[in-house]
């Protein structure tokens, strides 16, 4: 008998395709401060790193009980991390989401609320890493480019649905909740990054809920349907569509 040309390798692609598993969304939570940085203190002795860390383990919970998550956090206890490692955390976790937890603090003991952070335009042009400038220059500018508006245009769509999401669940927000600044830790140019200050640490009324167990639980459970639904579900084929920059699966 003769075989049909062709008829054996698309049943080798089907149970090829069918063997290969779908890569699970990756979300990488960086608490900030820790170990000898103690972030903000409140006047009452509170710690920024302990909050961010208790709240990246509610957000890790919420999102690992959606299911089709793989969430992996830069610390995991009170280790002091540099900026540098945090957001190389996000690139070789090809992370499709890096969110960075914070508690802030100022002087107007009256301002509270939360407010969601991407990197600022111009930091964002001082923030390549050493294995970017590998590249011939005019290839090194062009990767860059390219791969920088793709992943701020994908940091600032999530940013404004966050902010509009916390707000629909009635989690206080600062007024202009959306801003940019030049945060070292968003700088990675392959990985939409944003940093979230849940509160005030300065803010009484901010203090006793960035304390409180049941707020961590439900803000994370905003946060975390806010993730999920930008994402578009549960179950997350692959990330969010390669780049010049992106070490694809083949």
């Amino acid at each position: 008998s003769v075989e049909t040309p062709g008829a054996q390798p698309d049943a080798t692609d089907s149970k090829q395709n069918a063997a290969k598993p779908e890569r699970k969304l990756t979300i990488v939570l960086d608490p900030g401060h820790g170990g000898i940085d103690n972030g903000a203190v409140s006047r009452s002795g509170t710690h920024e790193k302990d909050i961010n860390l208790e709240l990246a383990f509610a957000l890790r919970d919420s999102l690992l009980a959606k299911g089709g998550v793989r969430v992996v956090l830069t610390r995991e206890d009170d280790t002091f991390i540099p900026l540098d490692a945090r957001a190389a955390a996000g690139r070789r976790e090809r992370a499709d989401l890096f969110i960075s937890i914070h508690a802030d603090s100022i002087r107007q003991s009256a301002l509270r609320g939360a407010t969601v952070y991407t990197l600022s335009e111009n930091a964002s042009d001082r923030f390549a890493g050493e294995e970017w400038q590998k590249e011939k220059p005019d290839v090194f500018d062009i990767l860059l480019d390219l791969t920088r508006r793709e992943t701020v245009s994908f940091s600032e769509h999530f940013a404004t649905s966050l902010v509009h999401d916390l707000a629909t669940r009635d989690i206080r927000l600062i007024n202009r909740p959306k801003r940019s600044a030049g945060f070292k830790v968003l700088k990675a140019p392959d990985v939409p990054s944003v940093l979230v200050e849940f509160g005030f640490l300065s803010n009484r009324q901010d203090e006793k809920l960035l304390q409180d167990d049941a707020w961590r639980k439900e803000v994370a459970a905003a946060t975390a349907d806010a993730v999920m639904n930008f994402f578009g579900g549960t179950e997350q084929g692959g990330r969010r569509g390669c780049t010049a920059a992106d070490e694809c699966d083949k």
